[in-house]
């Protein structure tokens, strides 16, 4: 069921995305749809199941798994979109264009043991929102670049979203699975990092449809060479728009994972790791 779900829903997404029939395209989202369903339904009739549907009942886990999911979708969706942003709208070549993205890559991995020890100090919801406006800031103002920028300035917008990133990637598993017990952890880390990356898959898809749509609407035609530049760089600069608008969103989500007054007690009366 979660396999035929799936494949229909970004098969789905891509007959859009490249302007296929759209009665075609709506069928395979239907039947998506109709295989989460049978998938849910059948995983809660069983007493072993494959993934634990149940767990969506724990209010922080929900949210949480929310957040994991618009975050995929967001920052898959930019990883998408910045290269081809870099060559088609500011005329970077393939080279440079790697070279913007590369410090934030390092950036990442500098940060990513400095943020797991922000998790093990801090509240977890707060961190996974400071992460969020850290990834909406940077995506919001790479929509502000025009063929003025610095190079510079560029590489930095794209590193403060990987350091979003770094800040909020631990906080947010463990934010998650705040107050779940022991046996139920497998189940509820499978299941987020599932949403995270079916997010970003769906984020693709989505960026590339609007991506599409956006550059109809300015008169571009699919094959940009000898477009409008002005025309290619206003569709850019609202697809990056509306994946910042996405983890703008996924802030207010973030900000109902609060955990409840049992769960916060027992994570105060657990020692600090050594």
């Amino acid at each position: 069921w979660i396999s035929l779900a799936i494949v229909c829903l970004l098969n789905g997404l891509a007959a859009f995305a490249h302007g296929g029939d759209a009665l075609h395209g709506w069928l395979l989202l239907g039947i998506a749809i109709a295989g989460l369903a049978g998938f849910g339904l059948y995983q809660l009739r069983k007493s072993d199941p494959l993934l634990q549907i149940r767990l969506f009942a724990r209010p922080q886990f929900l949210f949480g798994s929310m957040v994991s999911f618009m975050f995929g979708f967001s920052i898959f969706g930019v990883t998408y979109l910045l290269p081809i942003f870099l060559q088609m709208a500011l005329a970077y070549t393939p080279t440079n264009a790697g070279l913007v993205i590369l410090p934030a890559g390092i950036a990442l991995a500098l940060c990513m043991p400095i943020g797991g020890r922000m998790a093990d100090a801090w509240p977890s919801r707060e961190l996974v929102i400071a992460g969020n406006l850290l990834f909406a800031a940077s995506t919001l103002l790479t929509a502000a670049v025009d063929r003025e920028s610095s190079y510079w300035t560029i590489v930095a917008w794209a590193i403060i979203g990987r350091v979003g990133f770094a800040v909020l990637h631990a906080a947010l598993l463990l934010g998650s699975t705040q107050g779940l017990a022991r046996t139920e952890m497998p189940q509820a880390l499978t299941l987020s990092i599932f949403l995270r990356h079916l997010g970003g898959a769906v984020g693709i898809s989505a960026t590339g449809i609007i991506l599409d749509w956006r550059l109809h609407a300015h008169g571009i035609a699919k094959t940009v060479i000898g477009g409008d530049p002005d025309g290619i760089l206003a569709a850019f600069d609202e697809c990056f728009m509306f994946l910042g608008l996405v983890t703008l969103v996924s802030v207010i989500v973030a900000w109902f994972m609060k955990p409840s007054d049992e769960v916060a007690q027992a994570t105060r009366d657990v020692p600090p790791p050594i």
